[in-house]
């Protein structure tokens, strides 16, 4: 970060497409580093979440629900699988600032300045200027240890911001699995409360949905029923309340760092005809990072929309027919479930739609500043 940090200030009179793409990178470096900060000291929660979705999250007792959960997670896994292409292409890019970049740089580029004169560094991958001198005679070996180190960085930061993109796709889709569990399991509570009285009482349903209420072994049965429901949201409170302890900072920096790449991402894709490798990979991370806040702006939005399906389908249940004991309960369970549930970054910012479109509108605000100046 050192290096880096020099050198775009150096380079800034010179090349400011390069100094652009250097502030880029080391933003980057900032946000992976920040990623394993805080995540790092978490390692019981995030120990206690992979424990728990590898087990048994939560158990319907004497009900049988495996084909639901089969369907619930083919949904999900059919939309999981375009924010998985995230990693990959964090991975491509990583790859291309390694390897397409220099080479695009170096066939049709030109620099504008002398770089011996600036004592730029040019034959590694990433263009630097270093706190020591580099001759003729050690060239070479500077090169290949320079780019290993390069190589290493590049692995180290990808590695991270993929594996930190992973894991918040793995923990907030398991929490809309099962709160789309939950609220299935709502919409066929008198189903499954008839099932459990027919096993207790060895009786069919009565005819009449007045009838099967006003009788009280019913209402002991659908009563019974509830109370999972209830153990069920408890749970799920507890799990979310968790991953947003784990996820607050890295997704709060995620947005800030994201508004910021994205601005000079255009800035060096608009200035950098003289060096079309840096211009056509800072386009890639312009586009990386639209997708990265866009997964967590969607993801959060996810959250609350199942949310506020869960509130409908526990006004839907017909608490009218039953007793003033279930209809207490119904009443906690309507007021638990309008609570807003929500990922926020920095514990503030609701992550949603709408903060997205926010995040891009400021994103192009600092870059029409910029190219005001």
């Amino acid at each position: 970060m050192y290096v880096i940090a020099t050198s775009l200030f150096t380079l800034v009179k010179f090349n400011f497409t390069l100094a652009t793409y250097l502030f880029q990178l080391y933003m980057l470096i900032q946000f992976s580093l920040l990623l394993l900060l805080f995540i790092e000291p978490k390692r019981r929660v995030f120990r206690r979440l992979s424990k728990e979705m590898i087990t048994e999250f939560f158990t319907y007792t004497d009900e049988d629900h495996s084909e639901l959960l089969r369907k619930l997670r083919t949904d999900l896994w059919t939309e999981k699988k375009m924010f998985l292409l995230l990693p990959a292409l964090l991975c491509f890019i990583g790859a291309s600032c390694m390897l397409l970049c220099p080479y695009l740089d170096s066939q049709f580029g030109d620099m504008g300045f002398n770089t011996t004169e600036v004592g730029v560094f040019t034959d590694t991958p990433i263009p630097a200027i270093y706190p020591f001198s580099i001759t003729k005679e050690n060239r070479s070996f500077y090169f290949y240890v320079l780019t290993l180190l390069q190589a290493y960085s590049a692995v180290f930061v990808v590695s991270l911001i993929a594996s930190g993109t992973l894991i918040c796709i793995t923990f907030v889709f398991e929490y809309n699995l099962h709160l789309s569990y939950l609220i299935a399991c709502l919409d066929n509570l008198e189903e499954r409360a008839t099932g459990h009285f027919s096993r207790t009482w060895a009786e069919g349903r009565p005819g009449r949905v007045d009838l099967l209420y006003a009788d009280p072994r019913f209402q002991a049965s659908f009563k019974k029923c509830l109370k999972k429901n209830f153990s069920h949201h408890q749970k799920l409170l507890e799990w979310i309340s968790l991953v947003q302890d784990l996820f607050k900072w890295p997704v709060g920096f995620a947005y800030s760092t994201g508004t910021v790449v994205i601005a000079l991402s255009l800035l060096s894709t608009k200035t950098g005809t003289s060096l079309p490798g840096t211009a056509f990979i800072s386009f890639m991370m312009c586009i990386l990072e639209i997708g990265i806040m866009g997964m967590i702006s969607i993801l959060g939005q996810r959250v609350t929309d199942l949310n506020e399906d869960l509130r409908r389908s526990v006004y839907n249940m017909k608490w009218y027919f039953n007793n003033s004991n279930i209809k207490s309960d119904i009443t906690i369970f309507q007021e638990m479930s309008l609570r807003p549930v929500e990922l926020k970054g920095f514990g503030l910012v609701t992550c949603n739609l709408e903060t997205f479109s926010n995040v891009i509108n400021s994103a192009y605000s600092y870059y029409n500043l910029i190219m005001a100046v």
